[in-house]
């Protein structure tokens, strides 16, 4: 069958066409506007048999690692994967990154971004380990959130032995629902019995605030529409009155607790209807972390505007990253410290972005700043 006799399920809408990345615009045009959408298929198990390989061939690659291994892990049997990086282990253990994948809390699985945790292994020299939580509707929230913690304690203890790594090196990290485990988790962190120090998160496109009723920005974008997000949500979080705890929307905890967040990197993808939640959540971060300098790489300068479409339109389309400033003084060149919120918008990108690696220059350099940061973060 020819490209022109199948059905196009998810094509760009026109209002937002002049808004994306060329090469993502290409991309789209051959795979996904084929795709029949989630949130127009009564939920089913079996719908997790794709979602569960990852992404479409093509769209990234998985690097060459030392190891993989797998455990089973805590009273739930909860699978979890660890990349070992090729080289020589330092002598305090390897830096661990725990990651959280994405996939609404409904779909996806330990293959879903092999990629990413992989990019991160060698780039970063950690150890990456991710999580095979327990997905929704089966197990609605706040079962993934225990699944998080449980992992958490799990690292700094048998973890450590088997994999030989760092305690004091922890960072947490995930993809959209992912990047909404790793923020609650860190908020979690401090007050476990006992508390466990964690010393970076990395929270690509995160979800942050649940308690949304109606996305007005962005609504036309590609990849995740208003209609998704509630499909996903409503498995997840069956119950309305759950979707501002602080454990469903991390925006919400108290004050006390987002203020010994650790040092933290946000992707942000310009064309996603969770970029202004995001950023205000880095914002949030900003006010309350003490020692934050965060220099928004969405300023007034800038002319932010708001399209008739709902779109946040902008004058420049290009990947810009937030300046990082020490703490006391003004951005220095040479050696970079890591600051202690760092915002990375990826202008005509949708919220899929981190997984489009092969695809988008743009992702290319989202990822390999991420693994600078992460790495950053570990020598902090």
């Amino acid at each position: 069958m020819s490209s022109s006799d199948r059905t196009k399920h998810q094509p760009i809408d026109p209002s937002v066409l002049p808004l994306m990345d060329p090469q993502y615009v290409k991309f789209h045009n051959e795979h996904v506007i084929y795709m029949p959408k989630t949130e127009d298929t009564p939920y089913s198990p079996s719908i997790r048999a794709a979602a569960s390989k990852g992404l479409m061939p093509g769209s990234s690659h998985i690097r060459k690692v030392a190891k993989t291994e797998e455990f089973v892990i805590g009273l739930e049997n909860i699978k979890v994967r660890a990349w070992t990086p090729l080289g020589e282990v330092p002598a305090e253990g390897w830096p661990v990154l725990l990651w959280f994948h994405g996939g609404g809390w409904v779909l996806g699985g330990l293959d879903s971004e092999n990629h990413i945790c992989t990019a991160m292994t060698q780039d970063a020299k950690c150890v990456t380990i991710t999580v095979d939580y327990r997905l929704a509707p089966e197990h609605p929230w706040p079962a993934a959130v225990h699944d998080a913690v449980n992992a958490l304690q799990w690292v700094v203890g048998e973890g450590c032995t088997k994999l030989n790594l760092n305690s004091s090196r922890i960072a947490t990290g995930g993809f959209s629902a992912g990047g909404n485990l790793s923020a609650i988790l860190c908020n979690r962190a401090p007050k476990l019995s006992p508390p466990i120090k964690i010393s970076f998160q990395l929270l690509n496109t995160p979800v942050v605030d649940s308690s949304i009723k109606e996305y007005t920005i962005n609504t036309n974008a590609p990849w995740l529409s208003p209609d998704r997000m509630m499909w996903y949500r409503r498995l997840y979080l069956p119950n309305e009155a759950d979707w501002s705890h602080p454990e469903a929307s991390p925006y919400y905890a108290p004050d006390s607790e987002i203020a010994l967040v650790p040092k933290t990197f946000i992707a942000v993808a310009g064309q996603d209807i969770l970029a202004p939640e995001a950023l205000k959540y880095a914002e949030k971060l900003k006010s309350l972390v003490k020692g934050t300098r965060l220099l928004s790489s969405l300023t007034d300068s800038e002319s932010k505007q708001k399209g008739s479409n709902g779109v946040i339109r902008r004058r420049r389309k290009t990947t810009k990253r937030t300046k990082v400033k020490r703490r006391g003084g003004a951005a220095r060149e040479g050696k970079r410290e890591a600051a202690e919120v760092e915002t990375w918008v990826v202008e005509g990108a949708t919220h899929s972005v981190m997984n489009l690696e092969d695809v988008m220059d743009s992702a290319k350099d989202l990822i390999r700043r991420e693994a600078e940061a992460l790495n950053e973060g570990f020598q902090s």
